[in-house]
């Protein structure tokens, strides 16, 4: 029978996030029930019942999430394309998205980003656009998120240590409050944020 180290040590994991939705963001996109902290570090995923079987112990905070959704704690990785943008003064450029498509380029964005109709830079202005711009350029919400997690990550060379929910990767996540798959499309820049983890601690939390 195969036993996690911590529960062979009889310790547990020091948090247990259940009965939400997790969005790992990992190659799969995967979406679980739980996630098992240990050491700042994710230590399991996977259904409630599962996790909370193999790593809770007696010093376990076990945390009901009842239904809210986590993330990986989101990158800021903001830089500005200088070069990039002039070049549109040389010749046009071909849709950014075929161009990351043949580059095997990975985008990310800046706070400000978000999917939707309208890029909310674009949103904040006092005379933004009614009509839709360039729809064919827009991103998914997954894309969207993996923008500000795992591709940023990647950018820093970190992806091994950060940017999704995955065993080993560091314990930092945000739990928010709605679903950010399903909600309304006009209520994703509304979402807010209950609950905060950095290296598997609570630094954060709605009252």
């Amino acid at each position: 029978m195969l036993v996690s180290a911590g529960r062979l040590a009889g310790a547990g994991a020091d948090l247990v996030l259940h009965n939400g939705k997790i969005l790992s963001v990992d190659s799969r996109f995967g979406i679980h029930q739980a996630a098992a902290i240990r050491g700042g570090k994710i230590a399991r995923v996977g259904s409630s019942r599962d996790v909370l079987a193999a790593e809770r112990g007696p010093q376990t905070q076990v945390i009901d999430l009842h239904g809210r959704t986590v993330l990986p704690g989101l990158i800021d990785s903001h830089v500005h394309a200088i070069e990039a943008a002039l070049s549109e003064l040389r010749g046009p450029l071909p849709p950014p998205r075929l161009l990351c498509r043949r580059a095997g380029l990975y985008p990310r964005a800046g706070p400000q980003h978000a999917p939707g109709p309208v890029d909310r830079g674009a949103a904040d202005l006092p005379h933004a656009p009614e009509r839709l711009l360039y729809p064919e350029e827009r991103v998914s919400r997954e894309e969207a998120l993996k923008m500000h997690t795992i591709w940023p990550a990647y950018l820093q060379f970190a992806e091994k240590a950060k940017g999704s929910i995955e065993p080993g990767k560091l314990a930092d996540l945000v739990v928010i409050d709605r679903d950010y798959l399903t909600c309304p499309e006009d209520q994703i820049k509304d979402i807010q944020p209950v609950m905060t983890i950095l290296d598997g601690k609570i630094v954060y939390r709605k009252n």
